[in-house]
């Protein structure tokens, strides 16, 4: 494998109240494995080359809309371009094909690019309605355009602070 990443965030207070957070980011991952064995009574090879680069961008508005209430905003863009360039084979003998039930001879190749746009968005809104409680209600929309994905997410939390030394979480989420 070889992996090389760069990203760049930025924080931008525009007031007292709002502040964005922002990042672009970049990563490339290559893999290139190749190898065989031969024996008397079988072969196998394998070519596996892949490429993965990845370009992404994401924003995140938080707004402190009140003394006990703060709610959140944003968005997430991927690109993922992904080429594939494996080539496999084996040889048996006809009576140890026959044994693992294979084909005595047999190739599979894949020779592909594949590219997905990703859109994840989001919001929630926390609020803190007494001193030991803090409630959440949020959702998230993902979209994959290879697979025609897409997918609302509805989340709730509740923290309750129980006396001074402890806090009961509940969280649940449809995904």
């Amino acid at each position: 494998y070889r992996n090389s990443y760069l990203w760049l965030t930025h924080q931008g207070v525009l007031s007292e109240r709002l502040y964005v957070d922002s990042a672009v980011s970049v990563s490339h991952v290559n893999r290139d494995r190749k190898g065989g064995e031969e024996q008397e009574d079988k072969q196998f090879n394998v070519n596996d080359q892949r490429d993965l680069d990845v370009g992404g961008v994401l924003q995140s508005w938080n707004l402190q809309a009140g003394a006990a209430n703060y709610v959140t905003a944003g968005y997430e863009l991927r690109r993922f371009d992904a080429r594939y360039n494996y080539v496999g084979s084996h040889a048996f003998e006809e009576a140890l094909a026959s044994v693992l039930q294979q084909p005595a001879q047999a190739t599979f190749v894949l020779r592909d690019d594949f590219r997905d746009d990703y859109l994840g968005a989001f919001v929630s809104d926390r609020w803190r309605p007494a001193a030991n409680l803090t409630l959440e209600l949020g959702a998230r929309y993902d979209r994959h355009t290879l697979t025609h994905d897409s997918l609302w997410s509805p989340r709730a939390s509740l923290a309750w602070g129980v006396g001074r030394s402890s806090i009961v979480r509940f969280g649940w989420g449809h995904y």
